[in-house]
């Protein structure tokens, strides 16, 4: 019997590409029927596997990304509500701290026992009052406070606004012990105004300091700092030599809403903050000026 014409070859199944594989075409005409395939499940499967792996490694990534993203996003938004929340706290702890400082500064000048304060604040170029509790004993090393510095500008008259310090490290020598809760430093020279415009100073050593009223004779005429403290409204002197005294730049930002220097505050006089004007105005009517 003939073989059939090669186009007319029956199965389609055993074409490549559109053209009939010689080899199939051989054995239909030997063997009447087209020839078997060999069975390559394996190749199937591997392939499927390879592809579904790859679909299941992909959808892991991406559930991974999202997943980062996420955490990244919290994160952020922790971050921002804490640091909002710090800065707002900050701003109601230099409230308070400068509310606090105009009760003590009147309380100070109205007690009937300091007319040596009431004599050389009338002096005094700037003013310092840390009302914060300090613990300390004889000798005992206190924890330190904050406080804020209101200077006198000559030209107009007038105290200006006041910038926040903390004064750390101290090394108390209360002369009759127990605990400083009140004090107030007095600015008295040009050179101790100049160290106050510094980030950090330290308190004998940068500047000279004496304490009152002990400090009222030949010490007192040349220090640039004289120091006042009150313990459980006892007056007594006190030593705050070797004291560091620096900058609170957290308080100063939140204060005055923006990131400001001592500089930018006493002299430059860049911000303000009505807050503090029955401060000043206590302040300029204690000293007389």
């Amino acid at each position: 019997m003939a073989a059939p014409p090669l186009h007319h070859f029956p199965n389609k199944q055993h074409q490549k590409h559109g053209k009939t594989n010689y080899n199939d075409y051989v054995y239909y005409v030997f063997f009447k029927t087209p020839r078997p395939q060999p069975f390559r499940p394996a190749k199937s499967i591997l392939t499927w596997g390879l592809h579904r792996t790859s679909d299941t490694h992909i959808h892991r990534e991406e559930d991974n990304m999202i997943r980062r993203a996420s955490i990244i996003l919290a994160s952020l938004l922790a971050i921002t509500l804490f640091s909002t929340t710090a800065f707002c706290d900050d701003k109601v702890e230099a409230e308070n701290l400068i509310s606090k400082a105009t009760t003590v500064v009147n309380s100070f000048a109205s007690d009937p026992d300091l007319e040596w304060f009431r004599e050389k604040v009338k002096e005094a170029k700037a003013i310092m009052i840390i009302p914060q509790s300090i613990q300390g004993a004889f000798f005992i090393g206190g924890s330190g406070g904050s406080g804020a510095l209101l200077a006198h500008e000559a030209a107009s008259g007038t105290w200006g606004n006041p910038a926040f310090y903390t004064v750390g490290s101290l090394s108390f020598g209360l002369q009759f012990g127990g605990e400083a809760s009140e004090i107030i430093l007095l600015v008295m020279s040009d050179r101790g105004m100049e160290k106050l415009l510094a980030s950090s100073f330290k308190l004998g050593a940068d500047i000279t300091l004496a304490a009152g009223p002990v400090g009222g004779g030949a010490s007192a005429a040349t220090a640039d700092v004289l120091s006042y403290a009150r313990s459980k409204g006892a007056f007594a002197g006190v030593s705050l030599s070797g004291a560091v005294v620096k900058t609170k730049d957290k308080f100063n930002e939140a204060y005055y809403g923006q990131a400001v220097s001592p500089t930018d505050i006493l002299i430059r006089k860049t911000v303000s903050n009505p807050q503090a004007d029955q401060l000043r105005k206590d302040i300029a009517s204690i000293t007389g000026k």
